[in-house]
């Protein structure tokens, strides 16, 4: 059995635009662009037709998340200290909105928060949409730090045509490793070794080579399996994202750390792998100890041939 696809296309990423952005603000910072559904979380009230909203966030630019046509009143939100390691409030003061035609979905508002239930109004309404490269200049001139963003609908409807690709943001500089560390996020082939004794179609390296391509593939049924990470220098791992195609669960598994790649020290409970697009793996977020070695080693229930794994993304501190 082929597992089933989904649609994750070209790279595309989003440019600044006037005015010059202030000391520090960049696209590149952590959070800003790339690969940040693990840092970043995304949640909505709009109605999906298709993907969720994570994919704007995915780094791909993909033609991957639709909403339903004819909404209103929606929000989309960001929570930019999701993960663990991220405790800092960020400036951003631009954010560029790409989508696969000129459909525009009524007037919103960018607002932001520190606790996710008092939002301060940033700049007036826009019209978003009407173009397939949209720079969000109502966040010229923000300069405070705020852990939650938030964009709200306040009039018109939403175009269930266009694909919405991605959002990038113009951020301040954070302070912290965590996913955008050396071994996070991207193409971590060159930085990071990964083996495992499973039976599969494909190459385990499909798991860190940035693409979320739809290649690499358990053979159903297995038992007992170890996935194994040399990071070649003691790092310390807090925690990370595992994505694949399906929601399909492959068993249980349980974290281990080792630095002679012999006597392995387990972190953290078992838990479930898979059942989920998108799943987070928490019971990291305790270690303290720098290991060379990482594995994930199943300690029960067996593998589904139905789900392609796409990736696995570390947080580091």
């Amino acid at each position: 059995m082929i597992p089933g696809n989904i649609n994750l296309s070209v790279l595309a990423s989003g440019g600044g635009g006037p005015p010059p952005p202030p000391p520090g603000q960049s696209y590149s910072n952590y959070e800003g662009s790339g690969s940040r559904r693990a840092p970043v979380l995304a949640t909505t009230t709009a109605t999906s037709a298709a993907g969720d909203v994570t994919y704007l966030l995915d780094g791909t630019g993909g033609n991957t998340w639709q909403w339903n046509n004819g909404q209103s009143g929606l929000t989309v939100t960001f929570d930019l200290e999701a993960s663990t390691e991220d405790t800092t409030h960020r400036v951003i003061d631009e954010a560029t909105w790409l989508q696969s035609t000129t459909d525009v979905h009524g007037t919103w508002q960018w607002a932001g928060s520190n606790d996710n239930v008092t939002y301060t109004n940033i700049g007036s309404t826009f019209t978003l949409g009407g173009s397939t490269s949209q720079v969000l200049t109502t966040l010229h001139g923000n300069a405070t730090a705020y852990r939650y963003y938030q964009l709200q609908q306040t009039g018109g409807t939403t175009s269930g045509t266009p694909f919405l690709q991605s959002l990038t943001f113009r951020i301040d500089a954070a302070l912290t490793l965590g996913y955008f560390g050396t071994y996070g996020v991207g193409n971590r082939t060159s930085a990071i070794t990964v083996t495992s004794t499973a039976v599969a179609s494909g190459s385990p390296s499909q798991l860190l080579d940035g693409s979320f391509g739809q290649s690499y593939y358990w053979v159903g049924g297995q038992t007992g399996l170890v996935v194994h990470f040399d990071f070649g220098t003691g790092v310390i791992v807090n925690e990370a994202f595992w994505y694949q195609s399906a929601a399909i669960a492959e068993g249980t598994w349980q974290w281990q750390g080792s630095n002679d790649d012999s006597t392995w020290t387990n972190i953290g409970s078992t838990f479930t792998l898979g059942g989920a697009v998108m799943q987070r793996h928490t019971q990291l977020n305790g270690n303290t100890t720098s290991y060379r070695y990482y594995r994930m080693e199943q300690t029960g229930g067996t593998t589904s041939n139905a789900s392609f794994l796409l990736e696995i993304e570390f947080s580091t501190g």
